[in-house]
């Protein structure tokens, strides 16, 4: 999957050797080799269309386990102060294009190709938003909530967007 996505065409332009955006970072396993990982910049992919450009996530992140098992990372990055900056319904929809239009209309012959299989997919909401900081909007808290908390779906594997910060995130291969 990792070669595929590599030297596909379209996604080719939009492989980033790290995973960095709005000033937030996240870390790969340094004991990942290239070949191991690839990092598509699903934003960028998306703003080249420069037509009818949906609301996505900012990276997909695939690494190989081996024996054509693999670990997928969504990631949205925001860089927020205070938790009212986070609108959980505008976040959801990211994830959905993700996996909806991207990852199965546009690029379903590389993630929906039977030969490859998923140990994990990660939704991660990767912000530096201070940890103590549980403010929302009142009149909303309780919808958005359970909004941001349904389980998704790609694959018959479910799957939660979760909030975290860059310094507790690293892209590695599970077992």
């Amino acid at each position: 999957m990792i070669r595929t996505i590599r030297e596909n065409g379209h996604l080719k332009p939009h492989i980033k050797d790290i995973c960095e955006d709005e000033g937030i970072r996240v870390k790969v396993d340094s004991k990942l080799t290239e070949k191991d990982y690839a990092i598509i910049k699903v934003d960028e992919y998306y703003n080249a269309l420069k037509t009818n450009i949906p609301p996505s996530v900012d990276f997909i992140v695939s690494v190989d386990c081996v024996s054509d098992s693999y670990v997928l990372y969504l990631l949205e990055f925001r860089d927020v102060k205070r938790r009212k900056g986070l609108k959980p319904s505008e976040i959801r929809e990211k994830f959905k294009t993700a996996t909806g239009n991207f990852m199965e209309e546009r690029f379903g012959c590389i993630f929906l190709n039977d030969k490859y299989k998923y140990k994990k997919i990660y939704a991660y909401l990767v912000h530096n938003r201070q940890t103590g900081d549980n403010t929302y909007p009142k009149d909303t808290a309780r919808r958005e909530m359970e909004l941001f908390q349904e389980p998704q779906k790609f694959k018959n594997k479910e799957f939660l967007i979760k909030e975290i910060n860059p310094e507790k995130l690293l892209i590695r291969r599970i077992t």
